[in-house]
């Protein structure tokens, strides 16, 4: 069987959730299992949040290697119980627990124990706050209270002994991300939003109409060093602006960008295979001169600025240097009023390399919860080439629509779809429309 040439379908299966698991179990980090399956941390990372639509099968059974299962467990094996999926490395067998106590007693105890008991401590979250306990005998080590809550708490992509922390910012402490050492508790740095640059994009009225949220965070080595960054997501309380700080694990803010808009998905990858990471943003553009889903390439020489323009702002003095921005357009008045939503979102970025390297990449367009979108298909250079139309989306329209919506003026039609696809809109750094 050659292995080095089949491609497997994870998009839609338990894989992810079933690698998760089995990791986990095993008491290890993406980054060691990376290690043990000769892999790196960004295949792990991508599988597991099922960013990946397809997977060479000689992956697939590096890490079953590694993580001493079949190749069918994490194929086709059954899905983890939700109970004990993501026990996390806090959890230890009884065996294991009495031969460290055994150790201990034998070396004089104290030092090894408290060594033990730093390892295999977890971290608990309750809201606004985050307490660190001891593996052995669960003591409280460290605590950090907030009045804001806590979104998330990861380790970071360049150690596990680094937990990257995101608070939500409904009050002052919050709408920041924070990087605390896992075992002293110590804040190691923290970033937030550039409001200054946003406020230039977009007025200050804007922006302090709301708060801003720590959302999530991405892996992406921008530069090609071998090092993780970390581009952080923080979302505005109401409609718009969202912000992309680009952040390095000494806490440097090494880019800042700024979307007229809410954003529902990010996914790094090499696209043009020059060993640096771009970053693609998919979310809505509110600009009503455009109105749209919006996909966004940022990378480490185009990494500033906002989606902003001539036509949108032409007062502004924070011009938009990504590298492509693209925006899917509203459908007619008719088709948005049946499905009831003011905007169509991208979302669900994939992507897939065939046998020879060739990337394909696809984004939802429609909504970003609940099922009726249409699946823009593009290459490596972001150019939209096919749109087909999900199966949720196409039984709703044939069994609820009207007549009027449901055949030849409606997402349902193959020439409508390509109709609207070929109206999208088309940025790249230095090119701007015209007033």
């Amino acid at each position: 069987m050659n292995t080095n040439s089949k491609n497997i379908l994870v998009e839609g299966t338990g894989v992810p959730a079933r690698l998760k698991h089995f990791r986990e179990i095993r008491q290890l980090t993406k980054t060691d299992l990376a290690d043990r399956a000769g892999l790196n941390y960004r295949t792990i990372h991508d599988l597991e949040t099922g960013k990946r639509d397809r997977v060479l099968e000689k992956t697939i059974m590096l890490l079953a290697g590694a993580l001493e299962v079949s190749f069918e467990d994490i194929v086709n094996g059954e899905d983890p119980d939700p109970i004990t999926q993501g026990a996390g490395r806090s959890r230890m067998t009884p065996a294991l627990w009495l031969l460290f106590i055994v150790a201990g007693a034998v070396l004089g105890g104290g030092i090894l124990l408290s060594e033990v008991s730093a390892r295999t401590g977890g971290v608990e979250i309750d809201e606004g706050t985050l307490t660190f306990r001891d593996g052995l005998f669960r003591r409280k080590l460290w605590e950090h209270r907030w009045d804001s809550e806590i979104r998330f708490c990861e380790p970071a992509p360049w150690s596990d002994e680094t937990r990257l922390v995101g608070l939500y910012g409904l009050y002052d402490d919050g709408g920041r991300m924070l990087a605390i050492d896992r075992r002293s508790g110590e804040i190691q740095w923290e970033v937030r939003p550039d409001f200054d640059a946003m406020k230039r994009a977009f007025g200050s009225e804007v922006i302090e109409s709301g708060n801003f949220h720590c959302q999530e965070f991405e892996p992406a080595d921008i530069d090609g060093d071998g090092v993780d960054e970390v581009g952080v997501y923080f979302g505005h309380s109401k409609y718009y602006p969202a912000s992309i700080c680009l952040v390095d694990k000494g806490g440097h803010q090494r880019g800042h960008y700024a979307n007229c808009g809410l954003l529902y998905d990010l996914v790094s990858l090499d696209i043009d295979s020059d060993g640096k990471d771009e970053l693609l943003v998919a979310g809505t553009n509110n600009s009503k001169a455009y109105q749209g889903a919006t996909l966004i390439l940022l990378d480490e020489d185009h990494f500033a600025g906002a989606s902003i323009d001539s036509v949108t702002h032409p007062e502004s003095s924070e011009p938009d240097s990504a590298l492509v921005r693209l925006v899917f357009p509203q459908f007619s008045g008719n088709i948005m009023d049946q499905m009831m939503t003011l905007r169509l979102d991208g979302s669900k970025i994939r992507y897939a390399r065939d046998d020879r390297g060739t990337l394909t990449l696809t984004m939802d367009v429609g909504e970003h919860t609940g099922g009726r979108n249409l699946v823009v298909r593009m290459d490596a250079n972001l150019i939209p080439g096919a749109v087909s139309i999900s199966d949720h989306f196409f039984y709703t329209i044939q069994s609820t629509w009207p007549d009027s919506l449901r055949h030849d003026k409606g997402p349902a039609d193959t020439n409508w779809r390509m109709d609207w696809l070929s109206s999208h809109r088309r940025f790249e750094a230095g090119h701007w429309p015209p007033h």
